[in-house]
């Protein structure tokens, strides 16, 4: 069984979640028709570009808002929670890929141009059972971020993360699209 951060995070994101921010510019939290009231089809992952925005920490966890941009030239849907992981130089997986974290969230209809995030939560690493001696964690050089429905990964650089090496050990928890803690 895999254990998580989430104990952790849970108190924190569940009251982040009630005074979530929705979408962002360009962006509306509510299904949408397109031109001639044809239906509106889910965002494209290559469409999406997703940048840490903004980030901050706790004791123990690290808050990273992760906004993504639609670069398409058809408004479209997302939903869902994206999944998140650490990754080396190569790009390879290092640990546990993200929880889900707090409400599903809405629909969020994204224009061209317009944007809508999530926030990632990290815990520090060398800070759970497993994890705790040297050797069992170590540097990663990003996060490999896919948008919800699955589709093309994105590479985001971050300096400073560590991460746990044991695949049964999740450090990472990623809320709904459209559910920005603080924001």
């Amino acid at each position: 069984m895999r254990r998580t951060a989430n104990v952790i995070l849970m108190g924190v994101l569940s009251v982040g979640a009630a005074g979530a921010g929705a979408a962002g510019a360009g962006a509306e939290v509510a299904a949408a028709e397109g031109p001639a009231d044809q239906p509106v089809s889910r965002c494209a992952s290559d469409d999406l570009v997703p940048a840490v925005t903004s980030e901050g920490g706790t004791a123990g966890t690290n808050y990273r808002t992760i906004t993504y941009t639609y670069n398409g030239d058809r408004t479209c849907l997302i939903s869902g929670y994206p999944t998140v992981a650490y990754v080396d130089q190569r790009g390879h997986q290092l640990g546990a890929s993200s929880d889900r974290s707090g409400a599903p969230g809405a629909a969020v209809t994204l224009r061209p141009g317009g944007t809508t995030g999530f926030t990632l939560a990290a815990a520090d690493a060398g800070a759970l059972e497993g994890c705790l001696d040297k050797g069992t964690y170590g540097p990663a050089a990003g996060v490999r971020v896919t948008p919800p429905g699955g589709g093309g990964s994105r590479f985001i650089p971050l300096a400073g993360a560590d991460a746990c090496l044991n695949p049964a050990i999740g450090l990472l928890s990623a809320t709904a699209i459209g559910n920005v803690l603080g924001g």
